[in-house]
């Protein structure tokens, strides 16, 4: 854990900037004054003024090794902090200063001291570490990510308050459903944002997950975590939650902007289910996608092609970056689609036409909107609820069993293969 917890501090200092002085034992740090020395075979730290700071000093109860330095005194000395450490035997010993500010710890300064003799004789040396800003954490944290896995769960951060940023995790019906709230502050000892005030409300068909005025939580002052993992390209992080109740997974989150497309992987498909026709399509990581259009009609034949005709495509394209409408809901646009190259225009084999034609159902320049499992679809069109294969799976459903990707103008509907098929 300490090695983990080093590599992590070292992430931070290359990502956020976070402030690292070796040798820190005494002097001024961030407007803090520390004085620290050998006295009468002990060693005293002192923080200077402490009473009137915002925010509360706590020592080590325990040296590292106590065997060798153990606590022996940590109480207010007029304005002051003080604390002490005597020696319990010979060698060397870390021992800990720390500052808290709510339930997180800010600032952390470490001593390293030798003891022999049955005294403190000697200070080899120390470190600090401090939280940053939360300002300057801002920019990486506060927006919207979504968990890495599904996709469906997301994850809002907010911009820094004087309590911290607040945050709130939305899983739809289908993958949890509920939200929950709390408010973030980092934790320089721990390398993760910490939180102790954090609520759950549970989430039912008609309830709107963008307004929990009004509602219960089924549980409040939940204690967790997010810890900040490298992604392993040296530049992005993840955010891994634990979150400190029964009942909630833990889930590891990437940033939305940019990163994670929230359709990544997943296969949508077009079709009537009758006829032997369909477009499919798939999704990267990117928002670019993959499809394919066929069609066949075996009663379009001919003496030179007996056994019919299949029209059909491969192509390409792109979509937009995804705009969340909420937790339910998204929002994107076509941006380019083309055919691939290669592909022949018309030709016979085998005693079947081949005609290569445009994808139908979805078009460059198309809005698209993505409905999530668990919409309600009270207010659907019935072209929806009928290329939403919601109809004929269950004509007395409130909610969509999958997701779907509706082109409104087309009034054409893909629905996710993966969901579809559980």
């Amino acid at each position: 854990m300490k090695k983990l917890a080093a590599i992590l501090l070292m992430i931070l200092v290359a990502v956020f900037g976070v402030a690292m002085a070796e040798g820190a034992q005494a002097g001024e740090a961030a407007g803090i004054r520390i004085e620290a020395n050998i006295t009468d075979g002990g060693y005293v730290i002192r923080v200077i003024d402490a009473a009137n700071m915002p925010g509360e000093w706590r020592a080590d109860d325990m040296a590292q090794d106590p065997s060798v330095v153990t606590l022996t005194g940590a109480k207010m000395n007029g304005a002051d902090f003080e604390v002490r450490y005597d020696a319990a035997g010979d060698g060397e010993a870390t021992v800990s200063l720390r500052h808290f500010t709510g339930i997180a710890c800010d600032r952390v300064m470490t001593f390293d001291l030798k003891a022999e003799g049955g005294a403190i004789v000697e200070t080899t040396g120390g470190s600090e570490a401090a939280s940053p800003d939360a300002a300057d954490l801002a920019g990486a944290l506060s927006g919207s990510w979504l968990e890495q896995e599904t996709q469906f769960t997301a994850l809002t951060i907010g911009a820094p308050d004087e309590q911290g940023f607040r945050a709130t995790v939305t899983s739809p019906l289908t993958h949890g459903a509920y939200v929950f709230t709390m408010t973030l502050s980092y934790d320089c000892e721990l390398d993760a944002l910490v939180y102790a005030d954090g609520a759950v409300y549970d989430l039912i068909p008609d309830s709107d997950p963008d307004n929990l005025a009004g509602m219960t939580p089924r549980a409040e002052g939940i204690n967790g975590s997010f810890a900040l993992v490298p992604a392993g390209d040296g530049e992005t992080i993840l955010l891994q939650w634990t979150p400190g109740l029964e009942g909630l997974e833990e889930a590891v989150f990437c940033k939305a902007e940019g990163e994670a497309f929230p359709l990544a992987g997943q296969s949508f498909e077009f079709t009537s289910g009758v006829g032997g026709w369909y477009t499919v399509i798939t999704f990267a990581q990117d928002g670019s996608f993959a499809g394919e259009y066929h069609d066949s009609e075996m009663g379009e034949a001919e003496e030179a092609y007996p056994e019919g005709t299949v029209y059909g495509c491969l192509f390409h394209g792109q979509m937009s970056q995804p705009e969340q409408v909420d937790s339910l809901t998204w929002r994107m646009t076509v941006t380019g689609l083309t055919p691939d190259e290669g592909q022949i225009p018309e030709f016979i084999e085998d005693g079947i036409r081949y005609v290569t034609t445009e994808p139908y159902g979805i078009a460059d320049g198309d809005a698209l909107t993505l409905y999530l499992p668990g919409t309600p679809v009270k207010g659907f069109s019935e072209e929806f609820l009928f290329w939403s294969h919601v109809t004929e799976t269950d004509p007395h459903a409130e909610v969509l069993p999958w997701a779907v990707l509706w082109n409104a103008a087309a009034e054409t509907g893909f629905v996710c293969l993966e969901e579809t098929a559980e």
